[in-house]
């Protein structure tokens, strides 16, 4: 027996049942809360994954958001703080479309419109009616081509694949009239062809049967096939070879009795095959009667007898052999169910109901292929094709601020110059952006108005993948108290999306008007006081030999990392959906550049993930400690996380550490993060050195490219360092070819490389002027070689017992090697 795989369990039982809720909407008296608000973690999850194209994923949270809490909302609070809009059915039929299940995207958009809740938000009802008439649009548009496939392949005489033509529009249609009638007149034109074929196949086999029996002089039984198969089908072959055989018979039985003899061979013959007919031995009654028939031709008994027999093997013939190919067929699908292959299972198995309508196995199969194919959605495999999505909103770090962007809390701010940053993401080249904003008044009493700060019409995007990317940097100026903005993004269809954003400005002491007269008071009194701390301090650095430039070493200190702000900004915006190659010359800072972007990593709230970054050197680590030392490193950064795991749990002692058990230790620590997080936990790996790799077995790449493919991969990022990196995997043999997003880490601007010179010495050491050009002249902008320099310029002023540094100092020192 075909195992047959149990598809309704588990996540899909949970979507099947769902899916079947939609019709009815039985889901929109769920309970208006859960415990601890899961139902909101559920839906911010699934907001994120559709953003980030994991349909799978997104219909599966979504769809516990939804049992968890049924009644969408707008403007509801969640975890006692963020304000948000609570649409599930829109989401899921969103993500639906995404993956071609149109009936269900429709039900599911009917679901959301019949609870009435995104009536009161115009842009998001726009959007749902939008998508409404996208998935009709594509609907109809497969089901008219399924027809127009089905009227050429049938034109060809191709019924077989114009029945699977009709399955893909019925699909998605199941109760269009013309695709059910078209169907049904084909399977009846596939059955009879099977009938023909089988037909056909039986006579063959009887002709080739009877020829044998004849040649080893079986003449009776030779007679009984022959007479079958003339039954079947009549043909001068088949007739020619009976007469031939009942011949033979005729002279074999003639020439052995008499008279008497023949009479008494009929008498008993014809009662042993009304015997054997009787008892449903068909064959050997039939083959008795050639014996009868073969001395008396036109023996009426027996001519009745063999045309009810023949005709009664006939059909059960036909039957059988129309029950064998049926479930031949089942099988089939079976095998192709077993495999995901859920297409082709549908086919199968809906061939077999044409020759077997009663089939109970293949309709209850059908009916899970078709529920299986509805649910298997690729979870970690982004389509190639661009997806249709709304625009989303993203609001960066903000100048003049404190505090999380985003996050659903208020932005404080201590200057009425605010800039408003982000980024868009659409799956449209171009969009139209428009800001506006609402202040608070102070007082309480006037109604709040909403005023457009800026409009900007047919932005055009940087394409990043299959989608395309917005920046805005929107300047303003804000009145204090709170001023809540918002951005909405149009894309050329017509979907929208709109996100707010909350700034406080508290106007410091220094900008009251009664400030600056008592400053003045204050600055008299402690103008001595101050100028006597910075001498105690300035002689107590110059006692300690202070010297704050770093050359060699990674620059670790926070005010000592200058110049790679923009560079930071940048890959962060990156690393939520991308691994990142970072590459440049020896020295130019790109290990100071992991280290600092560590921290950052570690410190930063985002609404959405949770990063756990993880510092790695790979420099001098030999191949086969590979995925041993990254795991070491994972375990040992994250360890207060981990519950006491350790890297290689359960390993047998003295085994090797492999590749098997590497990835088998980052699915667990991967499952142990999301069990302490709300958020989306990202796992991301920043691997120093990484020109290593250049040196190991290409199977060590290729294994650690596969780490990126496996299930948890959409958990997983990487963002590596090298020199030699960049050609090298720009090469089409390489497996990490077209993999990282590349990007260069380069030399300073001339004004970030004149503040690494100035800034740590401010107040301890003097410049004359010209200092700042020379040193830039001999350093090339090169942040090692300025920290070099400059080490040696501070050493020098120790040494010959000076404050102010000349350009005679810089030209005696000269331009630092290298290495």
């Amino acid at each position: 027996m075909k195992r047959i795989p149990h598809l309704a369990t588990g996540a899909l039982l949970r979507r099947a049942t769902l899916a079947a809720a939609l019709h009815s909407a039985a889901l929109l008296s769920a309970p208006a809360a859960a415990p601890a608000d899961q139902w909101y973690a559920h839906y911010q999850k699934g907001e994120s994954a559709l953003n980030d194209q994991y349909w799978a994923q997104a219909i599966e949270e979504l769809t516990q958001a939804i049992e968890l809490r049924g009644d969408p909302g707008v403007g509801l609070r969640a975890n006692g703080i963020d304000s948000i809009n609570y649409l599930p059915y829109l989401k899921l039929g969103i993500a639906y479309f995404n993956v071609g299940q149109y009936d269900a995207a429709l039900r599911a958009f009917e679901s959301e419109e019949r609870a009435a809740a995104i009536q009161k938000s115009p842009t998001d009802h726009q959007n749902l009616q939008t998508f409404r008439g996208l998935a009709q649009d594509a609907l109809a548009a497969i089901v008219t081509d399924s027809l127009q496939q089905a009227q050429e392949l049938e034109r060809k005489g191709q019924i077989d694949k114009a029945l699977e033509a009709l399955e893909r529009g019925l699909a998605v249609a199941r109760q269009d009239s013309e695709v059910l009638s078209r169907m049904r007149r084909l399977r009846q034109l596939l059955e009879a062809q099977k009938k023909e074929w089988i037909l056909e196949n039986s006579i063959r086999r009887m002709m080739g049967e009877g020829r044998r029996l004849i040649g080893e002089r079986e003449y009776a039984r030779a007679s009984a096939l022959l007479r079958q198969a003339l039954m079947l089908k009549p043909s001068m072959q088949a007739r020619d070879l009976l007469e031939h055989s009942q011949q033979a018979l005729q002279e074999e039985l003639t020439g052995k009795l008499d008279e008497d003899g023949r009479r008494a061979l009929i008498k008993d013959s014809l009662a042993e095959a009304a015997r054997l007919d009787s008892s449903g031995r068909l064959a050997e009654a039939i083959e008795k009667l050639q014996s009868v028939l073969a001395l008396d031709a036109r023996n009426s008994q027996a001519m009745q007898m063999q045309f009810r027999i023949v005709q009664a093997q006939v059909q059960d013939q036909n039957t059988k052999a129309l029950a064998q190919e049926a479930s031949r067929l089942v099988n089939e699908g079976v095998d192709h169910l077993n495999n995901g292959m859920y297409q082709e299972a549908i086919a199968a198995i809906s061939r077999a109901l044409t020759l077997d309508p009663g089939n109970a196995t293949a309709r209850n199969l059908l009916w899970r292929a078709f529920s299986a194919r509805n649910l298997a959605v690729g979870v970690q495999t982004r389509p190639p094709a661009a997806p249709k999505l709304p625009p989303t909103i993203i609001f960066l770090g903000t100048a003049g601020g404190t505090g999380d962007p985003g996050s659903g809390v208020e932005q404080e701010i201590s200057s009425p110059d605010f800039s408003l940053k982000g980024i868009v993401v659409s799956d449209q080249p171009r969009i139209d952006l428009s800001f506006t904003r609402t202040r608070d008044e102070p007082e309480g009493g006037a109604v709040p108005v909403e005023v457009v700060v800026a409009s900007k019409a047919g932005l055009a995007g940087e394409q990043a993948g299959n989608l395309y990317r917005f920046r805005f940097d929107q300047p303003s100026t804000v009145p204090e108290g709170v001023t809540r903005f918002k951005v909405t993004a149009v894309d050329p269809r017509g979907l929208a999306s709109e996100a707010s954003f909350h700034v406080r400005y508290v106007r410091p002491l220094s900008r009251s008007p009664w400030f600056y007269p008592a400053l003045g008071l204050l600055a008299a009194a402690a103008l001595g006081g101050v100028q006597m701390y910075r001498t105690r301090r300035r002689n107590l650095l110059r006692r300690r030999r202070f010297n704050p430039y770093v050359a060699g070493a990674p620059v670790l200190d926070n005010d000592l990392f200058l110049g790679r702000d923009a560079l930071l900004s940048r890959i962060l915006e990156s690393v939520h959906n991308n691994s990142i190659l970072l590459f440049g010359e020896r020295r130019i800072g790109k290990t100071s550049l992991q280290h600092h972007l560590r921290k950052r990593l570690q410190n930063i709230q985002d609404p959405v993930y949770e990063f756990h970054p993880v510092y790695i050197d790979l420099e001098g680590t030999p191949e086969d400690r590979f995925f041993a030392r990254l795991a070491q490193d994972i375990f040992d950064e994250l360890s207060p996380m981990l519950d006491g795991a350790r890297p290689g749990q359960g390993m047998p002692e003295g085994a090797e550490y492999t590749y098997q058990t590497f990835v088998r230790d980052v699915h667990l620590v991967l499952k142990i993060l999301k069990k302490r997080s709300a958020k989306r936990v990202k796992l991301i790996l920043l691997i120093d050195e990484v020109d290593e790799l250049n040196n190991y077995d290409p199977r060590i790449n290729q294994r650690l490219r596969s780490l990126f493919m496996k299930s948890f991969a959409e958990d997983l990022v990487a963002v590596v360092s090298g020199v030699g990196i960049s050609k090298h995997w720009a090469s089409e043999g390489s497996p990490w070819y077209n993999f990282f997003e590349e990007i260069e880490v380069k030399a300073f601007t001339r004004e970030d490389a004149a503040d690494l010179i100035q800034r740590p010495i401010r107040g301890v050491f003097k410049l004359n002027e010209g200092v700042v050009d020379r040193i830039i002249e001999h350093t090339d902008c090169k942040p090692y070689l300025i920290q070099k320099l400059c080490v040696s310029l501070v050493n020098r002023m120790y040494v010959e017992g000076r404050r102010r540094i000349t350009v005679a100092d810089v030209d005696a020192i000269g331009r630092p090697a290298e290495g």
